[in-house]
């Protein structure tokens, strides 16, 4: 995603830092983009669906745990209406040797700017 406010989404939610304490409370299955490259990256998603659901199990995860209001629900939001339309162009087959599919190369450089910029949860 190249939209700045994915940076939410980018590491595991952190409940004290985050500012969040009870987020465990609310949220069973806790997803990020960090998660996501790490089960690319050991080849965990059989079809592309499972990639899909991961994601979307981001979005429902911020806007579950945060109100309408919240700036991290309306990026979710956001991100959720993008991300519906770039899934359309997704491979719906995952051939063996695609450790450098277009996807898992755009994920990889996401997270490396993200390292760079060290930034965290608001």
């Amino acid at each position: 995603m190249s939209d700045p406010s994915s940076f939410y989404f980018f590491k595991p939610v952190e409940p004290e830092q985050d500012g969040a304490p009870e987020y465990f409370n609310y949220i069973t299955s806790p997803m990020c983009f960090y998660v996501i490259q790490e089960k690319l990256s050991n080849k965990q998603y059989e079809i592309p669906e499972e990639f899909i659901a991961d994601v979307q199990l981001i979005w429902h995860n911020a806007k579950y745990y945060n109100g309408e209001t919240n700036h991290v629900y309306q990026a979710a939001e956001k991100l959720r209406k993008q991300f519906e339309q770039l899934s359309l162009t997704l491979p719906r087959t995952i051939l063996p040797d695609e450790k450098t599919s277009t996807l898992q190369l755009y994920t990889e450089l996401r997270l490396k700017r993200y390292r760079q910029n060290k930034i965290t949860h608001l």
